[in-house]
């Protein structure tokens, strides 16, 4: 892309991909005149990686201890009102979950030009998911049901885990019981390095491996193509007809033409989602005002539903962002100059391994935001109290509203979805909004700071532990077999041929 690409470093650009290189979290030095500078500069992050390795690991160790005691105690959510068990076992699920539905997502994507039949013997259960996800346009309505998974779980992972207004540890000093419980930093450590990161740091690398199991199979993608059926989503897809008459750009379709009875069905699932979207922002805005949501105890109202609409701008402008830079990597120099503040960002986030380092601060920042989202709109009204939210049943509070499933929708939707499709849309004016630049700059900060270097280590543990194996070995003796084959073919062809000849003589 011009000045954009590095002279001396090679780079992966892939949606959500965390790469996986010897040189850890840099890039690999290639042959080139600046080798030797680059080398030393190598060095030096090879000693800065250990210590945020050493440190990063520690934070963990403590994190996690912080979190088991608050759930031991009692003194998280799910914890006070259920057995710590029950607690530590759907953490545990979840945390899993949440991980394969992060990996899987950069797997399917980078795997999709490789011919199926090269691991369909090797990797059954993957070839499954890949013939399931790439068929059609099934890959968008993947994308589109994963992300509603991905809230999900995070906001049940705050369920489990997240401290109470009185949660206290005794023995943990005051400065750090301030960092870890009173800021919620210890959860977000856990489900991030745990919970996000580690398993895309290997997906990059054993893509046939990560997928190859029946859990990717029916909890991720089965279960992202079932959520995005419903329809629950589908107010997303009336945002894309709208901006791609605005833009007149035509939306390509892998799939047939809709009947008449499809195109019913698919307008039916757009009303449906947008009444459901309009009335979960009713219930999240009048849980906020009347005081009936987990939000911290003090804050006014008024000030509840301005952060609560920051934070969720802020996380649509990250997930934008993610989309608009890999969008724009192979534009022209001369359309990118256009929009100077968008080439403000791209010259900073195209510099070096910046652009992995803004995937990986993503992360952090985004589950920080739905967390603290997860906060202030989860609805807490006491049942048999005659408080409930529009003065429903009991059985609909506790089941629809207390469970937060509107908000998971709204905040998938309207923190998520809705801004990737206007970044893919336009991703150059998406990045001419001046707040793209600062918040470019804070994941980078966030990523230098080094608090999620665990989650190398502990790829290399996972690796180990299941034994992955590069996707080149695989494909590699595959494509030997294949060419062995024909060969085979080929020489029997030559023999029958002769054999024919010396008969007809």
């Amino acid at each position: 892309m011009g000045c954009h690409k590095p002279s001396c470093n090679n780079e992966q650009h892939q949606e959500g991909v965390v790469e996986d290189t010897d040189d850890d979290q840099n890039n690999v030095i290639s042959d080139s005149p600046c080798e030797d500078s680059d080398t030393k500069k190598r060095n030096n992050f090879s000693v800065v990686s250990i210590i945020q390795y050493t440190y990063s690991t520690v934070l963990l160790v403590i994190s996690l201890v912080v979190v088991a005691t608050l759930m031991a105690t009692q003194q998280t959510q799910l914890s006070q009102i259920t057995h710590p068990a029950v607690a530590f076992c759907l953490l545990g699920f979840l945390l899993l979950w949440l991980a394969m539905l992060e990996g899987v997502q950069a797997s399917l994507v980078a795997i999709a030009p490789i011919r199926k039949e090269l691991y369909q013997d090797s990797h059954p259960t993957t070839s499954k998911v890949t013939r399931l996800v790439h068929k059609g346009n099934n890959m968008e309505r993947f994308i589109v049901g994963r992300q509603f998974l991905v809230v999900l779980v995070v906001f049940l992972v705050n369920l489990c885990g997240a401290t109470l207004p009185e949660s206290k540890i005794e023995w943990l000093p005051p400065i750090l019981h301030s960092i870890f419980v009173g800021t919620g930093l210890a959860l977000v450590l856990v489900t991030v390095i745990i919970g996000k990161l580690t398993v895309q740091v290997n997906a990059t690398k054993y893509m046939l491996d990560v997928n190859n199991n029946c859990f990717v199979l029916y909890l991720v993608a089965y279960a992202s193509l079932a959520v995005e059926y419903s329809g629950l989503l589908h107010s997303v897809y009336l945002v894309q007809i709208v901006i791609a008459k605005i833009t007149g750009k035509s939306r390509g379709s892998n799939d047939s033409p809709r009947t008449v009875l499809q195109t019913v069905f698919f307008w039916i699932r757009v009303l449906f989602s947008c009444s459901v979207l309009v009335f979960g922002f009713a219930v999240a805005i009048s849980a906020l005002f009347s005081r009936n949501t987990t939000m911290w105890k003090g804050v006014p109202p008024a000030v509840s539903v301005i952060l609560f609409l920051l934070l969720m701008a802020i996380s649509g402008l990250m997930e934008g962002m993610q989309i608009a830079l890999l969008a724009v990597v192979k534009f022209p120099e001369e359309e990118i100059s256009n929009f100077s503040v968008a080439k403000k960002s791209c010259d900073l986030a195209f510099q070096g391994s910046n652009l992995q380092a803004f995937l990986i601060g993503r992360q952090t920042l985004f589950t920080a935001c739905m967390f603290i989202v997860a906060r202030i709109i989860a609805p807490e009204v006491e049942l048999g109290q005659g408080e409930n939210i529009y003065g429903v049943s009991d059985q609909i509070q506790l089941a629809l509203f207390n469970s937060n499933l509107l908000g998971t929708l709204i905040t998938a939707i309207a923190a998520s979805l809705i801004w990737r499709v206007v970044a893919s849309s336009a991703p150059l004016q998406f990045l001419s909004n001046p707040l793209t630049y600062i918040i470019l700059r804070l994941c980078l900060i966030v990523n230098a700071s080094g608090l999620c270097s665990a989650a190398w280590l502990l790829a290399r543990i996972q690796k180990w532990m299941l034994r992955f194996q590069s996707d080149d070995e695989y494909l590699g003796a595959a494509a030997r077999r294949e060419d062995e084959s024909i060969r085979d073919v080929e020489m029997q062809g030559t023999v029958v041929s002769r054999d024919s000849d010396v008969e007809s003589h």
